[in-house]
């Protein structure tokens, strides 16, 4: 099943694009990893609060 927003764009061209360039991630540990990805995919988290 593709994947979509709630407005219907389909983001299924991407989607292996982001597979790959995560799964090709790595590190010393998961704070150097989510450095790494975060540095591609920053607009995912930026206004998250925990």
């Amino acid at each position: 099943m593709p994947f979509s927003d709630r407005s219907g764009n389909d983001f299924s061209s991407i989607e292996p694009f982001i597979h790959s360039y995560v799964a090709g991630c790595s590190g010393g540990g998961w704070s150097e990893v989510s450095r790494k990805l975060a540095r591609v995919f920053a607009w995912e988290f930026e206004d998250y609060r925990d």
